[in-house]
């Protein structure tokens, strides 16, 4: 047991063996318990230009990685017991998973559980975030303001003087 704590706070990356077939587009189910490690999440349904909208139905699209092999994950039924948001990092237990295409399908009943945090990536993902929020026009602060410069290299300088 405090093996398997101090392990899902390691990348798998370091520690993973290959759970992930070679090729998913040939596999319709993986058998038995995997834990797959979050390399990115996003959600699907809302419009890419408001990630933080609320107000649309979740459809969860994540990229995971065994250590070796990367795939996507599809939230393929609400899954409410998966909570997000989801850090690069966060594993991802889940139990026989089906598959289509290549892609995990995500169900209530593939969902096993989401544990440990790689402090590295967790900590790379916040900034991102905050750097995200920032500069986010939808937070209610206005963009950052470049003045604009006239120089040697203005092509409208050439066109004033020909007046």
């Amino acid at each position: 047991r405090n093996l398997f704590k101090a392990a899902v706070d390691l990348s798998l990356k370091e520690i993973g063996n290959e759970t992930l077939p070679k090729d998913l587009s040939s596999v319709s189910k993986i058998e038995g318990r995997i834990v797959l490690q979050v390399v990115r999440s996003e959600n699907m349904a809302v419009p890419s230009i408001n990630k933080t909208s609320k107000g649309q139905p979740r459809m969860l699209g994540i990229t995971v990685s065994d250590g070796k092999t990367k795939c996507k994950v599809v939230e393929f039924e609400p899954t409410p017991a998966l909570r997000t948001p989801l850090p690069p990092g966060t594993k991802l237990v889940l139990d026989s998973p089906q598959l289509f295409k290549g892609m995990v399908l995500l169900t209530p009943a593939s969902f096993a559980d989401s544990c440990g945090k790689v402090e590295r990536l967790l900590n790379s993902w916040k900034l991102h975030q905050d750097a995200h929020k920032r500069l986010d026009p939808s937070q209610g602060l206005p963009p950052k303001f470049t003045p604009l410069t006239r120089g040697k290299g203005d092509s409208n300088q050439g066109r004033r003087n020909r007046h």
